[in-house]
């Protein structure tokens, strides 16, 4: 799915809303499961279930989603705050959200826009880690640090920035 809209309406709640919706089948399946895994337990007088169900449910959305989310709105507010950029394409498919500034800037704000939500995530999940350690929810924020890797469009921008680092690159 593509969207495009003015940077000014990429908003965080267009954010969330927008991977919500792109993901709602992930959503769904895993509500689904885990209900059925609480019915299973009730079922069996066996409350081991229920806590597996919750930990699943925990890691999913607050782990995998959630991080997500946390690295998507990074580059979103960085992308708001950038001028010379008059439109966002917003490209959502199976597994993948990306953003797709139209406009022009100068390389250094592209490596920055880059690196702003694989840092953000892992920033997270250092938090997470000092917090909740025993949870393990810090390993899916730390995880985000493979973005950087140049097989990644976080890693590219941030090849791109650093090669055209004072110059206006047209997006």
């Amino acid at each position: 799915m593509l969207v495009r809209i003015s940077v000014p309406d990429l908003t965080p709640a267009f954010v969330v809303r927008t991977i919500a919706r792109a993901n709602r089948w992930f959503l769904v399946t895993v509500l689904m499961l885990c209900l059925a895994c609480v019915c299973v337990s009730i079922a069996a007088e066996a409350p081991g279930i229920a806590q597996i169900a919750g930990c699943f449910l925990v890691h999913s959305l607050g782990g995998l989603l959630g991080s997500f989310v946390v690295h998507e709105l990074a580059h979103a507010a960085l992308l708001r705050r950038m001028s010379g950029l008059h439109l966002i394409e917003v490209v959502t498919t199976f597994f993948r959200f990306t953003f797709a500034p139209k406009g022009s800037l100068v390389g250094w704000k592209i490596a920055l826009i880059g690196i702003a939500g694989p840092i953000t995530a892992c920033a997270m999940g250092v938090a997470l880690n000092a917090v909740l350690p025993a949870s393990g929810l810090h390993w899916w924020y730390l995880g985000h640090s493979v973005f950087l890797l140049p097989v990644f469009g976080d890693g590219k921008s941030v090849l791109v920035g650093l090669r055209t680092w004072s110059r206006l690159v047209a997006l």
